[in-house]
């Protein structure tokens, strides 16, 4: 996702928190993965997702939460390049380049078959 020259992380943010309150919700991201087709997530899935991104025990993602799930942490200089991308604003009824949208549930379907796998062995 990091080498999409229109992935931008704050308007990514947006996309998800619809609501606008500057945080997101299991709900919200639930809503987003229904809006990429998919279906079979469930919202236990998406409490896991941001149970364990959650830095401030909310029960919600900051910006900076989500910061740490979708940017590289292998590559510093592609790390800093993606930071200084120009922001552009999502509205709330708005998408992302069907790219990025279909990265970034790519991102979560893994974030959630990865909590599956590990429910499931222990």
């Amino acid at each position: 996702m990091a080498n999409l020259s229109r992935f931008e992380p704050h308007s990514a943010f947006q996309r998800i928190d619809r609501d606008q309150d500057k945080k997101i919700t299991s709900l919200e991201i639930l809503k987003f993965l229904r809006d990429n087709g998919v279906e079979e997530a469930t919202e236990a899935d998406t409490c896991y997702i941001v149970k364990y991104f959650d830095s401030n025990m909310d029960d919600k993602l900051d910006y900076e939460d989500l910061m740490q799930m979708v940017m590289p942490c292998d590559d510093q200089y592609l790390r800093a390049a993606i930071a200084q991308r120009d922001i552009y604003e999502v509205a709330n009824h708005d998408f992302l380049d069907a790219e990025i949208e279909a990265e970034l549930t790519r991102l979560f379907e893994k974030e959630i078959a990865l909590n599956r796998v590990t429910e499931e062995l222990k």
